[in-house]
């Protein structure tokens, strides 16, 4: 938010928790661009894996909750048109495998773009379970 503030002579608007941990919006008055953020820290030793990400924990009724990945991936199937990313920041690393079997624990940024096939089709696979979809979901490129 900082950064943002300090970078941007355009309007813009920061919502906190109204539909995501924090979403950016291009413009205070009429906004076109949505940029939705999970933040998520972790208390416990170990990074963020795949399996994490997409993990859903039972609720009170028994009822399976959406994984950090489904609440972001919620967002986009909500504001297709005006979302332009979908983040999840920490204060743990991510260790996920990569395209070019670079060490994702060393990076401070992970596009989908740069995750192997493998962990997208599991990503996919979970999505397509969690929202009941037919086909491959669609927005991940977003996630940048």
């Amino acid at each position: 938010m900082l950064r943002l503030h300090q970078e941007s002579d355009n309007d813009y608007c920061v919502l906190f928790e109204v539909h995501d941990d924090i979403v950016e919006l291009n413009c205070s008055k009429s906004p076109t661009e949505a940029k939705f953020y999970q933040i998520k820290t972790k208390t416990t030793t170990g990074n963020w894996t795949v399996t994490k990400l997409v993990y859903r924990e039972l609720g009170a009724n028994r009822e399976r909750l959406s994984s950090i990945i489904g609440n972001l991936y919620g967002q986009y199937l909500r504001f297709k048109n005006s979302v332009h990313k979908l983040v999840i920041v920490s204060n743990a690393h991510f260790k996920i495998k990569m395209n070019n079997d670079s060490e994702s624990t060393e990076v401070d940024l992970i596009s989908f773009t740069d995750v192997n096939d493998t962990e997208i089709n599991k990503i996919s696979e979970k999505l397509k379970a969690e929202y009941n979809l037919d086909s491959e979901p669609n927005g991940l490129i977003l996630s940048t």
